[in-house]
């Protein structure tokens, strides 16, 4: 009788278990959260949340010069059991002196992913004029659910930073700034997309990424 007591315990704790992972899983905490252009700190958020954003955040700024004009700026983290979810923003208008400089520095970006074995692979952001409402360089294509981008208007000067990761289409916050065709983000199998700070020198199998995440 306690033998069968103690199956039926455990059969009810597993089941109980169970019922709780959608609950867990749909829960997060937010542990960074700013919206004020002034608090811009692209070194602090490297320092301390490049490893989960899968990212050291090249294709942002170090910082914003005082002579941009029009500046927009949020960024939120959340930690989730699994993952964690991030939303980071920047739109800046510039001169057309300082815009010119801003897209040479973006146009050149790389990241060199060495192996273990010493082996090295050099990825290079690219350009592309069909995926996003506009213009864009692209440093990460949905690798592990995540995307950092630069939406680029070459008339007005102005260049939008982007940053997500596990985009929900339904966030009507930033749904102008997703892709085209948003079928993309309900992809579970992100591995097959790509990132500039990781590579795969085994065929896919495991994937490494830059070190100074």
């Amino acid at each position: 009788m306690k033998q069968y007591i103690g199956v039926q315990s455990i059969i009810k704790y597993i089941i109980l278990t169970l019922s709780l992972i959608p609950w867990i899983a749909s829960s997060s905490t937010v542990i960074y959260s700013v919206s004020n252009p002034s608090e811009y700190n692209k070194e602090y958020l490297v320092d301390n949340y490049s490893a989960d954003l899968d990212s050291n955040l090249s294709l942002f700024p170090d910082r914003i010069s005082d002579d941009v004009e029009n500046v927009n700026y949020t960024a939120t983290l959340k930690n989730s059991f699994f993952d964690t979810d991030a939303v980071i923003i920047l739109e800046c208008t510039y001169s057309k002196q300082e815009y010119e400089n801003e897209i040479e520095r973006i146009s050149n970006l790389s990241a060199t992913i060495q192996d273990s074995d010493g082996s090295e692979y050099t990825n290079h952001v690219f350009y592309d004029k069909e995926c996003y409402p506009e213009p864009s360089y692209i440093t990460i294509d949905g690798f592990a659910n995540t995307y950092e981008y630069a939406l680029i208007d070459d008339d007005l000067h102005n260049i939008i930073y982007i940053y997500l990761a596990y985009p929900s289409t339904e966030d009507s916050y930033y749904s102008k700034y997703l892709k085209n065709d948003t079928s993309i983000y309900d992809d579970e199998n992100t591995l097959k997309y790509w990132s500039m700070y990781n590579h795969s020198f085994d065929g896919g199998h495991t994937w490494v990424e830059i070190t100074d995440m």
